[in-house]
């Protein structure tokens, strides 16, 4: 909200995550069908990357509205550009499930690819997450 302050935005604003995203998502599809002019912003980066928005997305693309994108940063590609990582092949899993079976099975499924794997971690987490990795994935770079 600071940032929209700062530039004087007054646009209505309207929450969108996966809580309310079967609730809010038809009123929004609604409004863009009356011609309405939607715009979806993420606070974490390009909307869509972890985010909910694809459903958002897929629903308008169903209903045949037109969707087009303005590139903002992207916290992945931006963390693989200064890894010091190979960036030619790179497979991004978000953030890991909070459960630690679910954390391990994902964990089992992607031990076996050997292009460059993208994690989101929370910082309270990080040690846990680099204790499991080591765990699956043996002893490979990192880079925090």
């Amino acid at each position: 909200m600071k940032i929209l302050n700062i530039y004087k935005i007054k646009n209505k604003l309207k929450t969108y995550h996966d809580h309310n995203g079967e609730k809010v998502r038809p009123r929004i599809i609604e409004k863009i069908l009356r011609g309405k002019r939607i715009a979806l912003v993420s606070d974490a980066g390009t909307p869509l990357i972890s985010d909910p928005g694809y459903k958002l997305v897929v629903e308008a693309r169903d209903k045949k509205i037109y969707v087009t994108t303005c590139p903002g940063a992207s916290a992945p590609i931006a963390a693989l550009s200064i890894s010091g990582m190979p960036t030619d092949r790179f497979f991004f899993l978000g953030f890991l499930p909070l459960k630690e079976i679910n954390r391990a099975k994902i964990l089992e499924e992607v031990k076996n690819i050997h292009s460059t794997l993208v994690f989101f971690e929370a910082p309270k987490r990080l040690k846990k997450t680099l204790e499991e990795l080591f765990l699956f994935l043996g002893n490979r770079p990192v880079s925090i």
